[in-house]
């Protein structure tokens, strides 16, 4: 059953990494028609705004969503290995912010997008929160940063104590 676990894990975080590639991918047009589809439901909807104002808050959101389900997938993919909480919170992040590093570099080679700083910190706090969220909801199902101690050294440790 375990060996599910660790494929489902890492086939979801290796997915998800997918589809960010392959929408960092895109050129402008394609990216910009689907931004404009979205403002158009919302001003349908009632939301005001400006349109380039709807528009970026759009492109950023869709950072925000993309990156913060990256820092959950991470965490749940290597929360299975690692079993100190702060290592496993280290490794997440630095996951997370390498990857949003690497799809900037990647926009650069784009034609008509551009790699930003700005969404480099956008892509990383968002992996952040994701990841503190899923810490935070592990802790509050388990009564402890991490989900099991495993094997029969942890057991002889625990009943040490």
């Amino acid at each position: 059953m375990r060996h599910w676990r660790i494929i489902l894990s890492y086939g979801l975080l290796i997915g998800w990494m997918v589809v960010i590639f392959f929408l960092s991918s895109e050129g402008n047009a394609a990216s910009t028609e689907r931004s404009d589809v979205i403002v158009e439901l919302f001003r349908t909807i009632g939301v005001a705004g400006q349109a380039d104002w709807l528009t970026f808050m759009v492109r950023k959101s869709a950072h925000v969503i993309a990156y913060l389900v990256l820092g959950v997938l991470a965490y749940n993919a290597l929360r299975l290995h690692v079993r100190t909480p702060r290592v496993l919170l280290a490794l997440s992040t630095s996951l997370v912010v390498l990857y949003a590093v690497s799809d900037e570099i990647h926009q650069l080679f784009t034609p008509g997008r551009s790699g930003e700083m700005r969404d480099v910190l956008i892509d990383s706090v968002a992996g952040m929160v994701g990841i503190w969220l899923i810490h935070v909801y592990w802790i509050a199902r388990t009564g402890r940063a991490m989900t099991k101690k495993r094997g029969a050294r942890n057991r002889a440790m625990t009943k040490m104590q």
